[in-house]
C-alpha cells in the first residue's frame, strides 16, 4: 500500500481512485492506527459504510442531475432576493420595532443600540470553526 498519509492527502484533494479509497476504508477498518490517525477512523468507517453499495454495484460514484424542482427553488429564491433587495431599495422605511423581553420598542437609538449589543455577544461567543477544523485536519 502507498503511503497512508500521502494516501489520505490524495483522498482530501479528490485525487484518489476507487480502488485507493477502498484501500484507505480496509486500512482505516483495522483496530490498530497511529494516534495522529485515530481522528479520521469514524469519518473512513462511515464513508465505507456509505461507498459499500456502490463498489458492489461496480458503480464508482454516481453523479446526481439536478432536479427539476430544484432549478425551481434556486430560481424562486433568485427571484425572492431581487424582488426583496429592489423593495428595500427603492422603498427605504425609517420605522424600527424591536420586541424585547414581551416588550416593543420603538425608539431608533434603543433599537439600534440592542441591535449592536446583541451582534457583538454573537461574534464574541461564538466558536472558531475554521481554526477547530484546520487544527483537526491541518496534517492531512
Amino acid at each position: 500500500m502507498k503511503d497512508i498519509h500521502t494516501l489520505t492527502n490524495r483522498f482530501f484533494d479528490g485525487e484518489t481512485t476507487p480502488d485507493e479509497e477502498q484501500q484507505l476504508y480496509d486500512y482505516f477498518a483495522a483496530a490498530d492506527l497511529p494516534d495522529d490517525l485515530r481522528p479520521l477512523k469514524q469519518m473512513f468507517l462511515d464513508l465505507r459504510a456509505v461507498a459499500a453499495p456502490c463498489i458492489t454495484t461496480g458503480v464508482a460514484h454516481p453523479k446526481r442531475q439536478p432536479h427539476g424542482l430544484q432549478r425551481l427553488a434556486v430560481a424562486a429564491a433568485v427571484i425572492a432576493a431581487v424582488g426583496l433587495s429592489t423593495v428595500l431599495h427603492f422603498c427605504p422605511s425609517e420605522s424600527y420595532e424591536l420586541s424585547l423581553y414581551g416588550k416593543i420598542y420603538t425608539d431608533k437609538a434603543t433599537v439600534m443600540r440592542e441591535v449592536t449589543r446583541t451582534m457583538y455577544v454573537a461574534t464574541d461567543h461564538a466558536p472558531d470553526v475554521d481554526g477547530e477544523l484546520r487544527q483537526a485536519f491541518g496534517n492531512y
